[in-house]
């Protein structure tokens, strides 16, 4: 499969489930971006590291108000020749995340920035029990939603070690 149609397979992948993004929970995102990411593979991406999860907690605002999201970004990095070194790959971001509305947990966690990653598809269940355990994600998993999405955008990628020196992986993130 070619990267630029992981959205539409995704989305597709969310209706054979019989799951609407209206009803989606944070345990739902979890299980189905990860099952989607286990049965699918990509054309073209570097052997190691090229396709990968990313799941973060964060406050934010996409115009509906501040709200806090936990998402899954499944990050496809494009195979290069090892004589054309760039310090930033060319990327596809495929996102599916869910959104709830703030309350004082949510601001009681600490810094609500953190991320998972997984570029393994024989560490998937690690993954997921790591975000499975964490607080951010047990406050969330009963939640009732505010907004789901799933959607793809171009973006780069380290050459090298995914938690950039300077950048962390704030170029993974939302």
């Amino acid at each position: 499969m070619h990267a630029h149609d992981i959205e539409k397979a995704l989305r597709a992948f969310v209706k054979l489930k019989n799951r609407s993004l209206r009803e989606l929970t944070a345990v739902d995102v979890l299980d189905l971006a990860t099952e989607h990411w286990l049965s699918t593979d990509v054309e073209g991406v570097r052997p190691e590291r090229g396709d990968g999860l990313v799941a973060y907690f964060e406050v934010l605002n996409r115009g509906h108000g501040t709200l806090f999201e936990f998402g899954i970004n499944r990050i496809m990095t494009f195979a290069q020749s090892d004589d054309d070194y760039i310090p930033w790959l060319p990327a596809v971001k495929v996102r599916m995340s869910v959104a709830f509305k703030p309350n004082l947990e949510v601001f009681q966690l600490g810094p609500v920035v953190c991320n998972f990653m997984c570029w393994n598809k024989k560490s998937a269940q690690d993954f997921k029990e790591e975000i499975q355990a964490s607080a951010p994600f047990r406050l969330v998993a009963a939640w009732s939603q505010h907004s789901a999405g799933v959607a793809s955008e171009e973006c780069t990628a380290p050459w090298g070690e995914p938690n950039h020196p300077t950048r962390a992986m704030s170029w993974a993130i939302a």
